[in-house]
């Protein structure tokens, strides 16, 4: 992106809107696994022995796991939400509920893990800052995310409408600005 380029003050970036086809395919396919672990859990052996505790244990995964999806998908679709807000004094995560200040920020690389996923990080001035969460989980979650991926701040664009460099390149010029 061209530093000629004036960028509005507030860039808001929502959630990746998916096609009504890959979702009613995926709540198909949900169902019919939710049915097939129920009558795994409901059906009687032909030779009439009592079900193996792995039986019982993947029924019930499966009808909790394939039960809970469609769910989610009805939930996630139904509200479209910003996930990223960008301004000029800094960025805030929707997700993590953080705000991140520009002037907080060493640098903004792009990058990819061993899966070869790519993925925009985010070093920080005081890393410590973000590593410090209140619950032992959380904490615990960020400091495994800041071994795996090299940085205090990751950020991807799978569930993002915006391509991974387009959105790099405008952190880059309101970093810079």
């Amino acid at each position: 992106m061209s530093t000629s380029m004036k960028l509005p003050e507030t860039i808001e970036i929502e959630q990746k809107k998916y096609s009504n086809l890959s979702h009613n395919l995926l709540i198909i396919y949900c169902v019919i696994l939710t049915f097939a672990s129920l009558y795994i859990l409901v059906s009687e052996k032909v030779d009439n022995t009592p079900k193996s505790s792995i039986d019982i244990i993947a029924g019930s995964i499966g009808l909790v796991f394939f039960g809970i999806i469609p769910v989610l998908l009805f939930w996630f679709k139904k509200d479209q939400k910003i996930l990223l807000t960008i301004t000029n004094q800094g960025f805030m995560d929707h997700i993590s509920g953080q705000f991140i200040a520009w002037e907080e920020i060493k640098s903004i690389r792009l990058t990819s893990n061993i899966l070869f996923s790519k993925y925009i990080a985010i070093d920080l001035n005081d890393p410590s800052k973000f590593l410090n969460s209140p619950t032992k989980l959380k904490r615990l979650l960020e400091i495994l995310n800041y071994r795996l991926t090299g940085a205090q701040i990751f950020i991807s664009t799978i569930n993002m409408n915006i391509k991974l460099e387009h959105l790099y390149a405008i952190l880059q010029e309101k970093k810079n600005a």
